[in-house]
């Protein structure tokens, strides 16, 4: 008996659209692009839903739904689903989603999606073909056939190239066999922690799960969340013809390279052998680094020429094969947060004689920093070396400037991505002070956008003890104007600007 289950209970309250777009990078993105921002335009999804009072389908009369097209792929629905349809707001809706522009969504009951309408895990057949671009599943279960399930999920992932997000349960419990197992999906849990999470238990006990998480109340929102930003970057990966940036394993790796850690403070951890917090994945999934990653372009692997410190990479290894890449942390950068993610899929495969039956296959590809000089390497600065994970993350919070290299190096063959993002935290310098004496000292400070900095001030420079925090900023321009306005009876005052790197 398989046991299905939404994940959102409608008595609570989801975080509201101005809150999440911003906690997530999406409010300054936008900011910074204009009218060029991306919307989803051309982004095509499925929409897998549990039962909610016998019913899977979003309500498709309702405003936020207004001018698209639903196909109900299941061939059952007699109404509609209130869960259903707050997922798709998140997901695709005209005012609640970062994509409003999705215009196609395929509707299925999970039930129908596992067997006949898709998967077809109970016939004997392979997995149907998915033409659209994101699959999202803000529904949980159980079985006995947990493995098979997944494994062909994994199989039809890896074969059409989309994008699976999955949600967690929000209770502290085991990882749900369906589909918080999957290697190629993207396994999605919530910021404050209230999710299932841990060590996976079947097709390799141990992977770390979720993979990332977004800031809302249930984990059935910040999975559509989390598919909403992927089709941001598909589209803008159109948009540039850069094909290679809309595989899945690059995908993934955009998203996870991306998230951010300040939020959990001291929680968040990670090991050589355990490549994600276990609790909060890669961290909280912010679009502005991850689309800025993106399109920084794809930077090709090379023992001989210099990549740029934010790019990434879809590329190929053979057995035993290593990749370099090589980077300089500028020197005008103060030490800053670095992020790389690698990423690649499991394999399944159906060997010949009767019917579909999935077996899998995972390579194992290791991810290392070092100091570099020239092109030759120095110290080892860092590793991800996960025996069981198809993910390997690697974060320093201040790293110095200087020139590194990245390895990359698998025991078979196998085509990955990879993603990297050096903070450009440009060391703060003050461009103008003056003073009013209505107002007090007015500080103008060049900064990085979207960088936390900081300013303190005293009366006494030779007493070290005196300096005081005066105010912090996440600047969205290059120039912060900060005025002291207690400095008002004071006749000399001086400052320091600092950059928080992480």
């Amino acid at each position: 008996m398989t046991m299905a289950l939404i994940l959102a209970l409608f008595t609570g309250t989801a975080k509201v659209k101005a809150a999440w777009t911003h906690d997530i990078g999406a409010v300054s993105l936008f900011a910074e692009l204009g009218a060029s921002k991306p919307t989803g335009t051309n982004i095509t999804v499925s929409q897998i839903e549990g039962s909610y009072l016998g019913n899977y389908y979003p309500d498709i009369y309702t405003n936020e739904f207004s001018g698209k097209t639903f196909v109900d792929k299941t061939a059952m629905a007699t109404g509609s689903s209130l869960h259903a349809t707050m997922v798709g707001k998140y997901f695709y809706g005209r005012s609640s989603s970062i994509s409003p522009n999705i215009n196609h969504v395929d509707c299925y009951w999970e039930e129908d999606w596992r067997d006949a309408g898709f998967l077809s895990g109970g016939d004997g057949g392979g997995p149907a073909v998915e033409t659209n671009r994101i699959q999202n599943h803000s529904w949980i279960g159980n079985s006995g056939s947990d493995s098979n399930y997944v494994r062909r999920l994994d199989y039809a992932i890896d074969r059409d190239g989309f994008t699976c997000v999955a949600g967690l349960n929000n209770t502290n419990d085991a990882i749900p066999g369906l589909l918080g197992h999957t290697y190629n999906g993207i396994v999605v849990g919530r910021t404050d922690g209230s999710h299932s999470a841990g060590p996976t238990l079947f097709d390799e006990a141990g992977r770390v799960k979720p993979d990332i998480v977004a800031p809302f109340t249930f984990t059935s929102y910040a999975t559509p969340a989390v598919g909403s930003c992927a089709a941001l970057l598909m589209e803008t990966a159109d948009k540039h013809a850069l094909t290679s940036a809309t595989m899945p394993q690059t995908i993934k790796a955009l998203l996870l390279a991306g998230a951010t850690k300040t939020e959990f403070g001291t929680n968040w951890n990670r090991t050589a052998s355990r490549p994600l917090d276990e609790h909060y994945g890669a961290g909280e999934i912010n679009i502005y680094n991850s689309w800025h990653i993106l399109t920084n372009g794809e930077q090709n692997a090379s023992a001989t020429s210099l990549v740029n410190h934010i790019g990434w990479d879809y590329s190929e290894l053979p057995a035993a094969g290593t990749n370099w890449y090589f980077f300089d942390s500028p020197d005008s950068h103060a030490p800053s947060r670095f992020s790389v993610v690698l990423t690649w899929h499991r394999k399944i495969s159906d060997p010949p004689g009767g019917g579909f039956n999935p077996q899998a296959f995972l390579a194992n590809l290791n991810l290392y920093l070092y100091e570099a000089d020239g092109f030759a390497t120095n110290d080892l600065v860092d590793m991800s070396t996960s025996q069981v994970d198809n993910v390997e993350h690697i974060f320093q919070g201040a790293l110095p400037p200087g020139r590194y290299a990245l390895k990359v190096t698998s025991d078979a063959e196998a085509e990955y991505g990879l993603a990297w993002h050096k903070a450009p935290a440009a060391i703060p310098e003050f461009t103008e002070t003056s003073y009013h004496s209505n107002t007090g000292f007015v500080i103008k400070v060049s900064t990085s956008p979207n960088v936390f900095y900081g300013i303190q001030a005293t009366t006494n420079l030779m007493d070290g003890s005196s300096w005081t925090n005066l105010a912090t900023q996440i600047p969205s321009t290059s120039l912060w104007t900060f005025v002291d306005a207690k400095a008002t009876n004071l006749i000399y005052r001086y400052y320091k600007a600092f950059v928080d790197p992480d």
